[in-house]
């Protein structure tokens, strides 16, 4: 279930993960279904269910899958700049998902 509607925010650059600049343009809200036990665990399944949400949410902006993570729970390093890559690299190991 989408739900629209029309706001003034910030824009995110996809690589940077900062704010770019204030336009109007139209809201986005999405749904995405996920087992408690897997997002409690804090591991594949939550990368799997934020990636979800994520990637339809920048679909509905017209921008490509996030650089960061991809749908079957595994981090993307590269999509990561420094220090963040260490950073989510060494989480990743910690809670056993693949970082490729």
């Amino acid at each position: 279930m989408h739900e629209h509607r029309d706001v003034v925010d910030a824009a995110l650059s996809p690589r940077e993960g900062v704010r770019v600049s204030a336009t109007t343009h139209r809201s986005a809200v999405d749904h995405a279904d996920a087992l408690l036990n897997d997002l409690a665990d804090g591991g594949i399944g939550l990368v799997k269910a934020a990636s979800l949400l994520i990637s339809d949410l920048f679909q509905h902006y017209g921008l490509a899958e996030p650089p960061q993570n991809s749908r079957d729970g595994s981090i993307i390093a590269s999509g990561w700049s420094e220090p963040e890559r260490t950073r989510i690299s060494t989480w990743a190991q910690q809670v056993s998902v693949p970082v490729t």
